[in-house]
């Protein structure tokens, strides 16, 4: 059987107090909370005076019994200090036969004690009251040790004698010499026997229980004594050491080790330096407080019940008096959420708070009738043109496509994406673009018929569906689309002419289903905005399987770093004057697994388009840079390295912060760094061109405008900008063969650039007239095919390691060229 899951434990919680019965039992018990304080606080108040009360009781009696206990271990002090003085033990101790004497000197006290003895100075007994059958030292027990460092009365900790073999509490003197010197001690151990005689005839509550302990914590004697507890460890050790360490006695609420939990007086019976003997009394907590907690219990008790008697009353008053009403509120509340505004309480409006509740709810269901009207329009209308929008063109398209195939006629959906509206909107104002869109909206409404439908996307992009076409004309289509925009709007009493790019999608041709068309369409639309727009074209799966190889690349694209699929070619430059390497240039392959290896034709115009060229940019000049420390780590002296720098990259990647960051992390020699710009980079701001190169030349980095004569090809701007070197763009190296005006023109563009002192390289040599002609113009360094393709960076090694190429100085050109006084290469 299936069960649903229950809510976690928090949720059904917070569910339960969200209930307006369990608030009322809470408001009730909080009013009630000062009472339970109250009565608390007598209770414990009453704890605190039935405490004190017991705790003057016993301590009276604690006293008592410790005073009488005092006298006796005063009167044992005294014997055992008389003791030691007598002559007779002395003398008799230093002779030996000293057992006899202390025999006869103990008739005469009124005390019992279980061994009487004497000690010399090591520890050993002398002599003794009772037979010793063998040598006994007592050097390592708490009394000797005590008597000896005090030279004074001590007491021992509970013990088994040595001697008898009984519990025994020792007490020790001393026996001086006549000198002043110890010559020994004489100890007696208490009978307990005695004591326990005396705790037995004591009279307390029942469950008192009554005990001597040492001042280690040690049980000396108990009544009673049930469990055996004697010799062993009280549980409130710790309690009762920080009492002694405190004030000597006292009273504690201490877990004794037959586990109950008792009211404990302690005071001291006997107490010197380093030891002592303590009466202890425990009586049972509950003996002492059982009137006070009952009292407290009653009380609880009947506040209990009158809580219990006010919540039953509340309960069923505010049930008949309340939450009916509310019930009937929550009803139509739940109703007219569920959607059915016909929803009305039943509470009559009677003028109390209730029935204004219920005229509100009334109210606000004819506002919702209202509202539910106005949002149905609003979901299926662009709010600024009143033209369907994209959920009702779509709703619209679906029940029309049945209808065509049934005919056996085709639909178009068409695209329209107005060009340049964002310049229109920025320059002359959202207020103006707005209007703007208004017109348009009526110029294609009016250019269709009403079994048409003209709708609205978003921003600056319409829709048309048009299902009166008897065939899948869509080039007449687009005609018809194209007519709204041949002639100016006139929005605020001026005139605009605008353009639109149109993509097309036709059914059953492009697709079956409207969501697949509007793709369609919007993907032809797309098509018409890279050609530049004003134009209009239908789709075509070719122009869908180019814009999914698109996607693919750019996909691929993103994940090439992360992937490491990128790696770096270096190209030689040949200074034309030595034949040596001045330079390389850096040239960025893409190896993909899927790809294979892609040109950088495709995968560049792409970067630059994606933002990705900044990242991408940054790995090319660290991966250049430490390449060329490298090389230079490993005994070679390699040339300046050269790195494309992208428009995107020159102006929005923080171009000199990031190169000072690269030589910083790589070491590379800021004169080892060469970077190369186009001329799309200087158009655009020249004032911030001059300001960016100039950063770079304090970093100490060289400049080269790359493709020079591939663009604008203007010489006006060389002059302002503080460049390097000019690199002349291939497309002027191919026609010099057979173009004598190129070979002009490229001769006076390297006249123009050593005259504003750049060094001049093209790019592109691949043939021996080439270079002829180039040496004989001027050129300083050459780059291309004709001398080595873009090589890895190990095979580029093996050129650096010869920095000369052989096979320049043996070309029959330059051969003689060598003889030629006129060459640039003799001057």
């Amino acid at each position: 059987m299936f069960r649903a899951p229950r809510d976690p434990l928090p949720t059904r919680i917070k569910n339960l107090l969200a209930r307006l019965h369990i608030r009322l039992l809470i408001l009730v018990l909080i009013s009630m909370a000062p009472a339970f304080v109250i009565i608390s606080y007598t209770a414990w108040e009453q704890r605190n005076e039935a405490r004190h009360a017991s705790e003057q009781q016993f301590l009276k009696v604690v006293r008592d019994f410790a005073a009488k206990q005092r006298v006796l271990m005063d009167n044992s002090h005294l014997f055992l200090e008389n003791l030691a003085r007598e002559p007779l033990l002395r003398d008799a101790v230093r002779w030996g036969g000293c057992g006899e004497i202390l025999a006869n000197l103990r008739q005469p006290t009124p005390f019992h004690y279980s061994d009487l003895f004497v000690a010399g100075r090591d520890g050993h007994i002398l002599c003794s009251i009772n037979p010793v059958t063998s040598t006994i030292n007592v050097a390592d027990r708490t009394y000797f040790r005590r008597a000896l460092a005090k030279r004074d009365f001590a007491v021992g900790d509970f013990q088994i004698s040595r001697i008898t073999g009984k519990s025994t509490v020792f007490l020790a003197h001393p026996l001086m010499g006549r000198g002043g010197e110890v010559e020994g001690v004489v100890a007696a151990g208490i009978d307990l026997d005695w004591l326990h005689d005396m705790l037995n005839g004591a009279s307390f509550p029942q469950g008192t229980v009554l005990s001597l302990v040492d001042s280690q914590g040690t049980i000396i004697a108990r009544s009673p004594d049930h469990n055996g507890l004697v010799g062993k460890k009280i549980a409130e050790i710790a309690l009762f050491q920080k009492l002694l360490a405190s004030a000597g006695q006292g009273t504690m609420e201490a877990l004794w080790r037959d586990g109950v939990l008792r009211i404990t007086h302690v005071a001291p019976l006997y107490n010197v330096p380093g030891g002592g003997v303590y009466l202890r009394i425990g009586i049972p907590s509950e003996v002492v407080f059982n009137r006070i907690d009952y009292g407290f219990k009653r009380n609880i008790g009947t506040l209990i019940f009158a809580a219990c008697m006010v919540l039953i009353l509340g309960w069923v008053m505010s049930d008949r008096l309340l939450l009916r009403r509310l019930s009937d509120l929550t009803a139509t509340a739940r109703r007219l959420g569920a959607g059915d505004l016909e929803a009305r309480p039943r509470i009559p409006p009677d003028g109390g708070e209730l029935g204004e509740l219920a005229k509100a709810f009334e109210d606000m269901a004819l506002g919702l009738q209202e509202h539910q009207r106005h949002i149905e329009y609003l979901a299926t209308r662009d709010g600024l043109t009143g033209l369907p929008n994209r959920y009702l063109l779509m709703e619209r398209t679906t029940q029309a496509i049945p209808l065509a195939a049934n005919a056996g006629h085709c639909l178009a959906l068409a695209v329209i994406d107005i060009d340049r509206f964002k310049f229109i909107n920025d320059s002359l104002g959202a207020p103006f673009g707005d209007a703007l869109l208004r017109a348009i909206a009526e110029r294609l409404q009016a250019s269709v018929t009403q079994q048409n439908t003209v709708a609205r996307l978003g921003a600056d992009e319409f829709a048309m569906l048009l299902t009166d076409l008897p065939e899948a004309n869509s080039a007449a289509a687009a005609a018809h689309l194209g007519e709204a925009f041949d002639h100016p709007f006139t929005v605020n009493g001026q005139e605009i002419h605008v353009t639109s790019s149109i993509g097309i999608a036709l059914f059953p041709r492009d697709g079956e289903a409207a969501e697949w068309l509007l793709t369609h369409a919007q993907s032809a639309m797309r098509q018409v905005k890279q050609l530049g727009g004003n134009g209009s074209q239908t789709y075509t799966s070719q122009r869908n399987a180019e814009a999914s190889e698109r996607l693919k690349l750019e996909q691929a694209l993103r994940l090439a770093l992360q992937r490491d699929e990128f790696q770096l070619h270096y190209q030689p430059k040949v200074d034309l004057h030595t034949g040596q390497i001045s330079g390389m240039e850096a040239l960025l392959r893409w190896q993909n697994n899927e790809l294979g290896m892609v040109s950088p034709a495709h995968f560049i115009p792409l970067a630059e388009e994606t933002g990705l060229i900044i990242p991408i940019g940054e790995w090319v000049m660290r991966t250049a840079c430490r390449q060329r420390k490298a090389w230079q780590d490993a005994g070679l002296t390699p040339p300046a390295v050269a790195v494309n720098v992208s428009p995107r990259q020159f102006w929005h990647g923080d171009l000199s912060a990031m190169v000072a960051r690269v030589l910083r992390e790589t070491g590379c020699d800021p004169d080892g760094l060469e970077l190369e710009i186009t001329e799309s980079v200087v158009i655009r701001n020249m004032d911030d061109t001059v300001a960016a190169l100039t950063a770079l030349g304090e970093l100490g980095i060289a400049v080269s405008m790359d493709d020079f004569g591939a663009g604008y090809s203007s010489l006006a701007y060389l002059r302002r900008l503080p460049l390097d070197k000019l690199k002349i763009d291939r497309g002027f190296v191919s026609d010099l063969e057979h173009d004598p005006d190129a070979a002009v023109l490229i001769r006076e563009i390297i006249v123009i650039a050593h005259a504003l002192g750049l060094t001049v390289i093209t790019e592109g040599v691949e043939k021996a007239a080439e270079l002829d002609i180039l040496i004989k113009s001027g050129c300083d360094e050459v780059q291309g095919y004709y001398f080595s393709k873009p090589l890895p960076a190990e095979q580029f090694q093996h050129l650096l390691s010869e920095r000369v190429f052989p096979g320049f100085q043996l070309h029959p050109f330059t051969a003689r060229l060598e003889q030629d006084e006129s060459s640039p290469l003799n001057q």
